[in-house]
């Protein structure tokens, strides 16, 4: 059946006729853009001929992140913070002294300059229960003065308590500890007893310097 014959017995039948509805409408949809939270509330499109045009806001970008970005507290990716040389710069004048400097050091001037520090600890500390571990101290680097006049203290213990006065002279008391420490860890036999004294005393020293 051709469409004629098939709209005349729809016809006859009486149903409506069959009315085309209008084509469908270009462009964008009639009315005001939504506006409110959410909604981007453009201006008026630019129209080109009979298009108009949108401008659109730029698309977001988020700053991309990696692994490989250095850390921000240090000088370089490589580089030790900062603050690790700060906290060795204390003792950096006695661990640098040069090979004449610690050759001027005789043990005499060992023993005066130690000598004073405890005669201060001993003036100072006054207190009861604090005054055995002075008198203890004090036999103990006493011990170290008779090792000292004998000639009889290690090469390298004795560089190390030349380092350790010449902290002291500069009032650098984080660098004579330092020095004392490794008097502690590096002593053997009868040089423990004095060792021990000495970082007392440098301990207590710091205390009332």
């Amino acid at each position: 059946m051709n469409p004629q014959d098939h709209h005349q017995s729809l016809a006859q039948a009486g149903a409506p006729p069959f009315m085309p509805g209008p084509p469908p409408r270009a462009g964008p949809p009639a009315g005001p853009p939504p506006t409110g939270p959410g909604y981007y509330n453009a201006p008026p499109p630019m129209m080109i001929g009979e298009q108009p045009v949108y401008n659109y806001p730029p698309p977001v970008t988020q700053p991309v992140t990696t692994y490989m970005r250095p850390p921000s507290n240090l000088q370089g990716w490589n580089d030790a913070p900062t603050h690790v040389f700060h906290k060795k710069a204390a003792g950096a004048i006695a661990a640098v002294a040069t090979t004449q400097e610690l050759d001027a050091i005789s043990n005499g001037v060992i023993i005066e300059r130690l000598s004073s520090a405890m005669e201060a600890v001993s003036a100072s500390i006054l207190e009861p229960q604090q005054r055995k571990v002075v008198e203890d101290t004090s036999k103990r680097v006493e011990y170290l003065f008779e090792r000292l006049g004998g000639e009889q203290v290690p090469a390298a213990s004795a560089v190390i308590l030349k380092r350790l006065v010449i902290a002291l002279n500069d009032r650098d008391f984080a660098g004579a500890t330092n020095q004392a420490v490794q008097l502690t860890t590096t002593s053997t036999g009868d040089d423990v007893r004095w060792s021990i004294g000495v970082k007392r005393m440098v301990d207590l020293y710091a205390r009332i310097a």
